[in-house]
């Protein structure tokens, strides 16, 4: 912000307060103040709102109208003041009303572009709550001009006289859509402007009630309203940032439809008190029937929106299917009522690597479909219903007997297999019956239980075949580099369990860890069996070893995620190895632990060049390169499960 502008409204507070304690003190009893310090005022608070209309570009034009009506304001002012300097009297009509009127269109179309931006998309429940308001509004307006003396005076005189209170009118309709659009959500900013608007309508109101009974005194109570709507206006715009359309507003609440239907009531009292023309009742009756069709409209919205988040709260965002907390709920019913009710459950086999190799949009088209086909299955059955418990886990529950089990279970399993060119997606299946003397929790439990001795009895799939016969290949061609690698797989499948990865993990990792050396068998014995340190030539040769080894690994597409991992199983935690140059938790957390298990082995290791070192002093040596060479995580989690006696964990 500008120091220019800083000063200008400091100064516009500070003139404020001149102004303002004058009247409250009588020192400015008469037409001076007005009549030269509120254009000040209100020139200054123009010049604000051209400086943001400067600064907020897609509000630039709410904030040049709002510019424009206090230059038209300041000289509504000053054309009035200098009639009076030079000896004029007090007319119905003068030239100072032109520009005192045409401030109230511009200021109510900049609240216009400023409410149509913040709105975004109207509701009809919005739109409702702008119309009640509207309504509502002009009806108190329409009270407080009818209580206005106006016989005795011209039709010009007529018009004139109701164009103010009118232009009030509007400025009030655009105050009530503000608070029925923003409720309690309204900034710093729209809080002043409805302020500033609001304070100088209410001063309006009550010049006008004194105008006409003849016992308006210039500089005294009345006139506080409008310096004070100056400098919240100059202050709005002092606090202004483009306004953004906000998300759809609940339609469900009612606060704007109560208070503009508690000002409906306030006019109905009046009426019924002192009387009131019918076309004022009409607005407020029409106001309080409106508040009536806008409270069945929350009633239903409401109910629609409880309907959406309980249906929300137990459905599978990707799938459609019920998720975990569904499935706890219609296992409490069946237990509830004692339902004899089959549970089957199901284990994806193969949807790992399948997610590896053609990455996870297509793992979750796999799952939509292979949910779609078990939806299909649980609408055969009697009182049939399938949930997603989430990541590969789905399962069906059908109201049925022992007899009927294994039925279920295997249909469900038939939905669950996809195949294609180089993958199988298949199923590994369990069940239970309910209900059990332990709850929906025993249920699932025993479910749980079958399936993954299913999973365990299943034979090797199509990857794990072809990992073990490369691993045979490996050890036939460098028997003493293949009992290195078991070594490394034992270690690193017992560090991934230490860091909580799943079973499938482990194993990709236990994959990696064998099979990480797999392109040594493209590197001459010559160079893997020097019994000296390696020349920078025969060090290049070796460090492509990797990615032999990936491109070996990536002919079996179920072996897309092992590859990935001894592509980057030599690079360092601190981006310095190869061949990618990958660091910290850019490396495969898989990666970092079959790195780890590697120098440890070698370190312990007889080489042709130097003796090993003894495990204390290995893991020592680990240590010591943490955060350089390794992740510090895995070298704790490596020490932590080392299976030689006497290693400090």
């Amino acid at each position: 912000m500008p120091p220019a502008v800083r000063v200008l409204v400091a100064a516009l507070c500070g003139l404020t307060a001149v102004y303002v304690g004058a009247l409250v003190l009588g020192v400015g009893r008469g037409d001076g103040l007005r009549t030269w310090l509120l254009p000040v005022l209100l020139l200054g608070s123009a010049a604000v709102c051209a400086w943001r209309a400067a600064t907020a570009t897609p509000d630039r034009w709410a904030w040049r109208l709002f510019a424009i009506s206090m230059v038209c304001w300041a000289l509504g002012e000053l054309s009035f003041g200098l009639w009076f300097a030079r000896g004029g009297r007090d007319p119905a009509v003068s030239g100072a009303d032109l520009p005192w009127l045409l401030q109230y269109p511009t200021a109510a179309w900049a609240l216009a572009l400023l409410l149509r931006r913040r709105a975004g998309r109207l509701t009809r429940a919005l739109q409702l709550d702008a119309l009640i308001g509207a309504v509502a509004v002009s009806a108190v307006a329409g009270a407080a001009v009818a209580s206005l003396p106006l016989d005795g005076q011209g039709v010009l005189d007529h018009l004139i006289a109701v164009a103010y209170p009118a232009g009030d009118v509007l400025l009030l309709v655009f105050i009530a859509g503000t608070f029925a659009v923003g409720g309690r959500g309204l900034s710093v900013t729209w809080w002043l402007l409805a302020g500033s608007f609001a304070v100088q309508v209410g001063t309006d109101l009550a010049y006008m009630q004194k105008t006409a009974a003849g016992a308006y005194v210039a500089g005294t109570w009345t006139d506080i309203g409008w310096p004070l709507c100056t400098v919240l206006l100059a202050l709005a715009a002092l606090r202004a940032r483009d306004v953004h359309a906000d998300e759809a507003q609940a339609d469900g609440r009612l606060g704007p439809g109560l208070v503009f239907g508690g000002l409906a009531v306030a006019v109905v009292i009046v009426d019924h008190v002192q009387g009131l023309p019918w076309p004022v009742l009409g607005l407020a009756v029409l106001a309080l029937a409106l508040v009536t069709v806008r409270m069945v409209v929350a009633v239903r919205e409401n109910a629609r929106l409880l309907a959406a988040s309980q249906a929300e709260a137990h459905t599978d965002a990707l799938t459609g299917l019920g998720n975990r907390r569904a499935l706890m709920r219609d296992l409490d019913e069946v237990h509830a009522f004692g339902t004899p009710t089959v549970l089957a459950m199901y284990d994806l086999n193969g949807f790992k690597r399948y997610n590896d190799v053609f990455g996870h949009p297509a793992g979750d088209d796999l799952l939509r479909r292979l949910a779609a086909r078990l939806r299909g299955v649980a609408d055969e059955l009697p009182d049939g219903r399938a949930y997603r418990l989430g990541g590969d886990e789905f399962c069906v529950l059908a109201a049925s007997g022992r007899a009927t089990a294994g039925d279920v279970v295997e249909r469900g399993a038939a939905a669950l297999v996809q195949r294609g060119e180089g993958f199988t997606v298949a199923a590994s299946a369990g069940w239970a019956c309910a209900p059990l003397a332990g709850g929906p929790a025993a249920v699932l439990g025993e479910a749980d239980r079958h399936m993954y001795r299913d999973k365990q009895a299943d034979r090797p799939s199509p990857g794990q075949q072809t990992a073990g016969a490369l691993v045979a290949a490996v050890r036939a061609r460098h028997p003493d580099l293949g009992e290195h690698l078991s070594e490394v797989a034992e270690l690193a499948a017992d560090v991934g369990r230490r860091l909580g990865l799943d079973r499938r993990a482990v194993e990709e990792v236990r994959d990696a860890a064998e099979l990480h050396d797999l392109g040594k068998l493209a590197i001459p014995d010559a160079i893997l069996s020097k019994p000296a340190p390696l020349d920078a030539e025969e060090w290049t040769f070796m460090r492509r070893h990797t990615l032999v080894g990936e491109r070996i690994l990536l002919a079996a597409p179920d072996l897309g995620g092992v590859a990935a991992l001894v592509r980057a199983s030599h690079e360092r935690w601190d981006g310095g190895g190869y061949p990618d140059g990958l660091k910290g938790e850019e490396i495969p957390l898989g990666a970092r632990i079959v790195a780890v298990c590697d120098a440890y082995d070698a370190m312990v290791t007889r080489r042709p060049y130097r003796e090993p070192l003894a495990p204390e002093a290995a893991v020592v040596e680990l240590r010591a390169a943490a955060g350089r060479q390794f992740d510090p995580v895995v070298v704790e989690a490596f020490a932590g499960v080392m299976p030689r006696p006497g290693v400090p964990a």
